[in-house]
């Protein structure tokens, strides 16, 4: 065989083994909304307006907890919560996907912002930026490095990456008709798998 019928031979080699290779690749997950199921509890209801506009299903829970176990069971494919994890609850992939802060004590408690006045508060966060979304702390509220060493003295304001509930508690910052006030909140997002397709409806979720 000559060398112009080797090349033949490898080219026709190559082609098939490029054929086979491509028919065999597994298909790419093809995101579909109607398929996705995405919980919120009710400081976040109103992020699930856009994501219904996107033809997702959307669940209404009453608390975190209830979220978790929809969550846990397969019931849901994301929900999006304003709390951090709390000792013993499943370890979720969760991300950050607004703005807000952690407000945390020594014990579990509610406070109305009409009372945020009278009680001190103190934070590793930039004190400007909580004054902005919280004016009644103009003179109460100080900046410190660790909020967790003056939960004895007053309330803590912190992120939600810096939230340790095995040393504080959750407090409920509420508005005058009892519901709980935003930016006492993190909007959070949990979800099960950092596969690729998970990453990209999260930032379906993000965007909206």
């Amino acid at each position: 065989m000559g060398i112009r019928g080797i090349i033949i031979v490898v080219i026709i080699i190559f082609t098939g083994f490029f054929l086979w290779n491509e028919s065999n690749k597994l298909p790419a997950t093809v995101f579909k909304a109607e398929e996705l199921k995405i919980a919120a509890c009710p400081t976040f209801y109103y992020m699930l307006n856009d994501l219904e506009d996107e033809g997702m299903t959307t669940v209404k829970t009453s608390s975190t907890a209830e979220s978790i176990a929809l969550l846990s069971d397969g019931k849901v494919d994301f929900f999006i919560s304003g709390r951090a994890p709390m000792p013993g609850e499943p370890d979720f992939f969760y991300e950050v996907i607004g703005p807000g802060f952690s407000f945390i004590y020594k014990d579990e408690i509610f406070i109305f912002e009409e009372e945020m006045s009278h009680v001190p508060f103190y934070t590793d966060l930039s004190v400007e930026k909580i004054r902005n979304k919280f004016p009644l702390l103009a003179e109460n509220l100080q900046e410190v490095e660790d909020v967790y060493n003056h939960l004895e003295e007053g309330i803590g304001i912190t992120s939600l990456e810096n939230t340790d509930y095995s040393k504080s508690r959750v407090v409920y910052v509420l508005q005058e008709d009892g519901t709980k006030s935003r930016y006492s909140r993190v909007p959070t997002l949990y979800y099960l798998s950092d596969e690729d397709y998970y990453l990209k409806i999260k930032e379906i979720i993000k965007n909206n």
